[in-house]
Protein backbone atom coordinates (compact mmCIF):
# COMPACT_ATOMS: atom_id res chain seq x y z
CA UNK A 1 0.00 0.00 0.00
CA UNK A 2 2.70 2.30 1.18
CA UNK A 3 4.40 1.46 -2.54
CA UNK A 4 1.01 2.38 -3.87
CA UNK A 5 0.88 5.84 -2.58
CA UNK A 6 4.72 6.51 -3.45
CA UNK A 7 4.15 5.84 -7.10
CA UNK A 8 1.23 7.98 -7.37
CA UNK A 9 3.11 10.94 -5.60
CA UNK A 10 5.96 10.35 -8.14
CA UNK A 11 3.59 10.29 -10.98
CA UNK A 12 1.99 13.71 -9.76
CA UNK A 13 5.01 15.14 -9.02
CA UNK A 14 8.32 13.57 -9.99
CA UNK A 15 10.25 16.59 -8.26
CA UNK A 16 8.63 16.02 -5.31
CA UNK A 17 11.65 16.63 -2.78
CA UNK A 18 10.94 13.91 0.10
CA UNK A 19 10.47 11.14 -2.75
CA UNK A 20 14.12 9.87 -2.02
CA UNK A 21 13.96 9.69 1.66
CA UNK A 22 10.52 8.14 0.84
CA UNK A 23 11.64 5.57 -1.60
CA UNK A 24 15.06 4.73 0.82
CA UNK A 25 12.47 4.58 4.01
CA UNK A 26 10.40 2.15 2.13
CA UNK A 27 12.96 0.21 1.17
CA UNK A 28 14.06 -0.20 4.43
CA UNK A 29 10.73 -1.02 5.45
CA UNK A 30 10.27 -3.72 3.19
CA UNK A 31 14.12 -5.07 4.13
CA UNK A 32 13.20 -4.96 7.61
CA UNK A 33 9.60 -7.40 7.29
CA UNK A 34 12.00 -9.58 4.62
CA UNK A 35 14.19 -10.21 7.83
CA UNK A 36 11.26 -10.82 10.11
CA UNK A 37 9.63 -13.41 7.81
CA UNK A 38 13.17 -15.19 7.58
CA UNK A 39 13.77 -15.60 10.82
CA UNK A 40 10.69 -16.29 11.78
CA UNK A 41 10.50 -19.02 9.31
CA UNK A 42 13.85 -20.56 10.35
CA UNK A 43 13.00 -20.31 14.23
CA UNK A 44 9.20 -22.40 13.35
CA UNK A 45 11.45 -24.63 10.82
CA UNK A 46 13.39 -25.35 13.95
CA UNK A 47 11.19 -25.69 16.74
CA UNK A 48 9.63 -28.55 14.30
CA UNK A 49 12.83 -30.35 13.94
CA UNK A 50 12.73 -29.45 10.15
CA UNK A 51 16.42 -28.49 9.56
CA UNK A 52 16.39 -29.16 5.69
CA UNK A 53 13.78 -26.80 5.73
CA UNK A 54 15.26 -24.26 8.02
CA UNK A 55 18.39 -24.55 6.18
CA UNK A 56 16.45 -23.72 2.78
CA UNK A 57 15.67 -20.15 4.32
CA UNK A 58 18.75 -19.83 5.94
CA UNK A 59 20.67 -20.62 2.48
CA UNK A 60 18.15 -18.86 0.29
CA UNK A 61 18.28 -15.46 2.45
CA UNK A 62 22.19 -15.96 3.28
CA UNK A 63 23.83 -12.72 0.43
CA UNK A 64 20.42 -10.88 1.17
CA UNK A 65 21.22 -10.41 5.06
CA UNK A 66 24.66 -10.51 4.92
CA UNK A 67 25.48 -7.49 7.30
CA UNK A 68 22.67 -8.53 9.41
CA UNK A 69 24.87 -9.76 12.55
CA UNK A 70 21.93 -11.60 14.29
CA UNK A 71 20.53 -13.46 10.87
CA UNK A 72 23.96 -14.58 10.17
CA UNK A 73 24.19 -16.30 13.40
CA UNK A 74 21.34 -17.87 13.27
CA UNK A 75 21.80 -19.40 9.77
CA UNK A 76 25.37 -20.60 10.99
CA UNK A 77 23.80 -22.57 14.04
CA UNK A 78 20.63 -23.99 11.30
CA UNK A 79 23.32 -24.81 9.17
CA UNK A 80 25.38 -26.59 11.98
CA UNK A 81 23.07 -28.50 13.27
CA UNK A 82 21.89 -29.47 9.56
CA UNK A 83 25.40 -30.60 8.59
CA UNK A 84 25.33 -32.50 12.04
CA UNK A 85 21.84 -34.37 11.41
CA UNK A 86 23.06 -35.16 7.61
CA UNK A 87 26.51 -36.59 8.22
CA UNK A 88 24.61 -38.69 11.51
CA UNK A 89 22.01 -40.10 8.33
CA UNK A 90 25.00 -41.20 6.34
CA UNK A 91 26.96 -42.35 8.85
CA UNK A 92 24.05 -44.93 9.88
CA UNK A 93 23.21 -45.64 6.37
CA UNK A 94 26.87 -47.05 6.07
CA UNK A 95 27.45 -49.31 8.90
CA UNK A 96 30.38 -51.22 7.40
CA UNK A 97 32.25 -47.82 6.73
CA UNK A 98 33.41 -48.05 10.55
CA UNK A 99 35.65 -51.26 10.27
CA UNK A 100 37.97 -48.25 9.26
CA UNK A 101 39.65 -46.15 11.81
CA UNK A 102 39.74 -43.26 10.03
CA UNK A 103 35.78 -43.82 10.18
CA UNK A 104 35.50 -44.10 13.58
CA UNK A 105 37.94 -41.12 14.48
CA UNK A 106 35.36 -39.17 12.15
CA UNK A 107 32.20 -40.57 14.08
CA UNK A 108 33.70 -40.14 17.33
CA UNK A 109 34.42 -36.48 16.47
CA UNK A 110 30.44 -36.37 15.11
CA UNK A 111 29.51 -37.64 18.46
CA UNK A 112 31.21 -35.09 20.48
CA UNK A 113 30.02 -32.44 18.13
CA UNK A 114 26.53 -33.57 18.23
CA UNK A 115 26.12 -33.78 22.39
CA UNK A 116 26.94 -29.51 21.92
CA UNK A 117 23.95 -29.32 20.07
CA UNK A 118 21.35 -32.25 20.24
CA UNK A 119 18.78 -30.45 23.16
CA UNK A 120 17.48 -28.52 19.88
CA UNK A 121 16.84 -31.42 17.93
CA UNK A 122 14.88 -34.67 18.86
CA UNK A 123 16.38 -36.17 15.75
CA UNK A 124 19.91 -35.31 16.16
CA UNK A 125 19.53 -36.83 19.59
CA UNK A 126 18.11 -40.46 18.26
CA UNK A 127 20.82 -40.23 15.77
CA UNK A 128 23.89 -39.49 18.22
CA UNK A 129 22.55 -42.59 20.33
CA UNK A 130 22.42 -44.76 17.74
CA UNK A 131 26.00 -43.75 16.27
CA UNK A 132 27.26 -43.92 19.62
CA UNK A 133 26.35 -47.28 20.29
CA UNK A 134 26.89 -48.62 16.45
CA UNK A 135 30.87 -47.05 17.33
CA UNK A 136 30.87 -49.19 20.59
CA UNK A 137 29.73 -52.34 18.59
CA UNK A 138 32.84 -51.53 15.98
CA UNK A 139 35.14 -51.20 18.78
CA UNK A 140 34.70 -54.35 20.65
CA UNK A 141 36.50 -57.21 19.76
CA UNK A 142 35.03 -60.59 18.70
CA UNK A 143 36.28 -63.87 19.63
CA UNK A 144 36.43 -65.88 17.08
CA UNK A 145 37.30 -69.57 16.72
CA UNK A 146 39.77 -71.13 14.79
CA UNK A 147 39.64 -74.81 13.55
CA UNK A 148 42.80 -76.13 11.84
CA UNK A 149 44.52 -79.70 11.73
CA UNK A 150 47.50 -79.41 13.69
CA UNK A 151 49.69 -79.00 10.75
CA UNK A 152 48.74 -76.35 9.00
CA UNK A 153 50.17 -73.15 10.19
CA UNK A 154 47.67 -70.78 10.27
CA UNK A 155 47.76 -66.90 10.52
CA UNK A 156 45.58 -63.78 10.29
CA UNK A 157 46.96 -61.99 7.15
CA UNK A 158 48.31 -57.94 8.34
CA UNK A 159 46.97 -59.29 12.19
CA UNK A 160 49.48 -62.05 13.31
CA UNK A 161 50.03 -65.91 13.67
CA UNK A 162 47.77 -68.07 14.89
CA UNK A 163 50.05 -71.16 14.85
CA UNK A 164 49.45 -74.92 13.80
CA UNK A 165 46.62 -76.17 16.24
CA UNK A 166 43.09 -77.81 16.18
CA UNK A 167 41.67 -75.28 17.73
CA UNK A 168 42.11 -71.68 19.01
CA UNK A 169 39.86 -68.99 20.14
CA UNK A 170 41.22 -65.56 19.06
CA UNK A 171 40.07 -62.10 19.35
CA UNK A 172 39.24 -59.65 15.74
CA UNK A 173 37.73 -56.06 15.68
CA UNK A 174 35.36 -56.22 12.95
CA UNK A 175 36.81 -56.08 9.63
CA UNK A 176 37.56 -58.02 6.70
CA UNK A 177 40.06 -60.58 6.92
CA UNK A 178 42.07 -63.31 5.38
CA UNK A 179 42.87 -66.54 7.19
CA UNK A 180 45.91 -68.44 5.38
CA UNK A 181 46.74 -71.93 6.12
CA UNK A 182 50.34 -72.85 4.50
CA UNK A 183 51.71 -76.91 5.11
CA UNK A 184 54.91 -78.06 3.67
CA UNK A 185 53.22 -80.11 0.32
CA UNK A 186 50.37 -79.08 0.29
CA UNK A 187 48.83 -75.77 -1.62
CA UNK A 188 47.99 -72.71 0.80
CA UNK A 189 44.68 -71.77 1.41
CA UNK A 190 43.52 -68.46 2.21
CA UNK A 191 39.94 -67.77 3.50
CA UNK A 192 38.35 -64.52 3.39
CA UNK A 193 36.51 -63.79 6.21
CA UNK A 194 33.72 -60.84 6.70
CA UNK A 195 33.68 -60.13 10.67
CA UNK A 196 30.65 -57.75 11.97
CA UNK A 197 29.45 -57.28 15.47
CA UNK A 198 27.16 -59.59 16.47
CA UNK A 199 30.00 -62.67 14.96
CA UNK A 200 31.64 -63.33 18.28
CA UNK A 201 31.67 -67.37 18.45
CA UNK A 202 32.10 -67.93 14.60
CA UNK A 203 33.97 -70.80 13.73
CA UNK A 204 36.20 -70.43 10.99
CA UNK A 205 37.67 -73.24 9.52
CA UNK A 206 41.29 -73.23 7.68
CA UNK A 207 43.18 -76.66 6.64
CA UNK A 208 45.65 -76.76 4.01
CA UNK A 209 44.63 -80.35 2.58
CA UNK A 210 45.39 -80.38 -1.19
CA UNK A 211 48.48 -81.94 -1.84
CA UNK A 212 50.97 -80.16 -4.37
Amino acid sequence: MAGKALRQLRSLDPQTPEIPKLQADLAQLEEDIAFAVAMRAMDQFAAADKWAEAYEVAAANQKQFQNYEKFQQRANFVGRVHNLISSSAKMLAAPDLLIRSSTQKLAAELIADAATTQSFSPTLTRQRAALEAMLQDYTTPLEIIVLSDTHTFVEVKSVGQVGAVAEKTIQLLPGDYVFEGKRKGFVTIRVPVALRPGDSGKRISVIADEQI
